[in-house]
């Protein structure tokens, strides 16, 4: 990656030349000027930055706050304020994508870098890929993955909680380029339908692309009005990348493989012969559960010990993926046997057995659907209850079909909030609440998490399996507009189940 600082010339010039600029007042001496910052937020605004006035919240006070702080310009799809000095442009999300690889001197030539993106298993798959990455990093002495997904992000000098699947796109560049000076060699990216539709990783060419599965979700006004422009945004991983890995067993690869048409060499996985990598003979047994894979070059078996053989398409898509770039089969196998996924089907047991708790972060139908199979199946004789909650402001129809998974398969059932953003959660949980009742599940709405969760752990029906789904691990809740320290199911269930274990040695010890 070579270093340089470019001026407000350079960057006009670039938008010119991709045929998104509307024009500017600096075509003087002015657009000279060096630019050492971009951002989006005034409030991380210095002296020397190009700001970005970009969204639907966008605030006039947001420009006149970044003018005063130091802003040399703006970058906008109008002109806000036309006694500051303005470059407009016809595509606000492709003009920033564009400014943002050019302000971080483009820094994916030093970096091998994965993509995934599927309507379930995503994350889970990226943590696959990240523990074989890291295993093949530990075996050549280099540096530990770069990082972007659902739960958390890592780019050598930045660690921290994730807020959004796949940031925006000045944030990837900047994750890039800061892995890119701490030596970091490869980056593993979980990338959204909303990133595709709004260009996060616009300019972006993928080493590799994998894409899990798709199914109906985030049908809505205010995320994707149809099936097939969800499907579409999300088919668009392999408009930009090197090598593209396709599930066959999805009923909808056929149209992934026409699309992709032969633009990039293609690695298929799945259950059938003809896959590049192939899946034969899984086994469910106490240490985990065990499968063949059998590629052109080579035939092994494996393991995984995170819980539901739908995982293992999960795993198979993760070696598909380092398969492209020649990474050793022992090394896989070393890796996949440890893998997990903080908060993704993490099973936790009271003391005396009769209470187990599935943590896991089931959010939509196609999530929920695998949650409550894997745990008729796995617990059949048990009572089964649901402690959740689904995010406001958006996917709405999840609501009618989660409640009605939850209601055909549990008997008791909690509702608490998940991310209810801009919307009063006694909206949305009246909304989950009729497919409970009609179906006959007998449920409590419980707005705090924990208090949801100490409900169920309590709740006075045998022995039981409860699904706490939607959070996992996150320690963070999205409520009015803002973003607030909250604990994580993991915690929350830790502290309960050792409230419910004292009450019972001492009604034991009373008796």
């Amino acid at each position: 990656m070579i270093n340089k600082i470019y001026t407000i010339a350079d960057f006009i010039e670039a938008l010119d030349n991709a045929g998104m600029l509307m024009g500017t007042d600096m075509w003087d001496d002015y657009a000279k000027t060096e630019v050492t910052e971009l951002t989006f937020d005034s409030r991380k605004v210095t002296p020397g930055t190009l700001f970005i006035a970009k969204g639907v919240h966008f605030k006039e006070e947001y420009l006149f706050s970044a003018i005063e702080k130091g802003a040399v310009a703006y970058l906008s799809d109008r002109i806000i304020a036309d006694r500051e000095k303005y470059i407009a442009v016809n595509d606000i999300r492709g003009a920033m994508a564009l400014v943002a690889r050019m302000f971080y001197c483009d820094p994916q030539t030093d970096l091998t870098t994965f993509a995934i993106t599927g309507t379930k298993g995503k994350t889970t798959t990226s943590y696959y890929l990240k523990e074989i990455l890291d295993t093949y990093a530990a075996e050549t002495n280099t540096r530990e993955c770069g990082f972007m997904s659902t739960i958390d992000t890592y780019d050598g000098i930045e660690r921290f909680e994730s807020t959004n699947t796949t940031p925006e796109s000045p944030d990837v560049w900047r994750h890039f380029s800061n892995a890119v000076k701490s030596g970091i060699e490869n980056y593993v990216v979980e990338v959204s339908a909303q990133a595709l539709k709004y260009k996060r990783v616009e300019w972006v060419n993928f080493s590799v692309a994998g894409f899990t599965n798709i199914d109906n979700d985030h049908i809505s006004e205010v995320e994707h009005p149809t099936f097939e422009d969800y499907f579409y945004s999300k088919l668009k991983l392999f408009d930009n990348c090197s090598i593209a890995c396709v599930n066959t067993d999805d009923p909808k690869s056929d149209i992934m493989l026409d699309y992709i048409g032969g633009r990039v060499p293609v690695i298929t996985f799945g259950s059938h012969e003809t896959d590049t990598i192939s899946c034969r003979k899984i086994e469910t047994l106490e240490d985990g559960i065990y499968f063949d894979v059998v590629t052109p070059l080579w035939e092994r078996r494996m393991k995984i010990t995170m819980p539901g053989e739908f995982n293992v398409k999960n795993a198979l898509c993760a070696i598909a993926m380092t398969y492209a770039v020649g990474i050793p089969p022992e090394t896989m196998e070393k890796a996949l046997a440890v893998a997990r996924t903080a908060g993704r089907m993490q099973v936790f047991k009271s003391e005396d057995e009769k209470v187990i708790v599935i943590v896991d972060y089931a959010h939509n139908k196609n999530s929920f659907e695998t949650l409550c199979e894997y745990v008729c199946r796995t617990y059949p004789e048990r009572k089964k209850i649901a402690c959740f909650g689904l995010h406001g402001s958006k996917s709405q129809n999840r609501r009618e079909e989660v409640g009605k998974i939850v209601g055909g398969c549990c008997d008791y059932a909690v509702i608490c909030e998940k991310d209810p953003a801009d919307e009063p959660f006694e909206k949305i949980a009246r909304e989950i609440a009729v497919h409970l009742e009609a179906l006959g599940c007998p449920f409590e709405v419980e707005q705090y998490r924990q208090e949801a969760i100490r409900k169920a752990v309590f709740a006075d029906i045998g022995e039981s399996v409860i699904m706490f789904a939607g959070r996992g691990a996150e320690t963070h809740m999205i409520r009015h507009g803002g973003v607030y320290h909250y604990p994580s199911d993991i915690e929350s269930t830790l502290k309960v189940l050792g409230e419910y274990d004292a009450a019972m040695a001492a009604k034991k010890t009373s008796v």
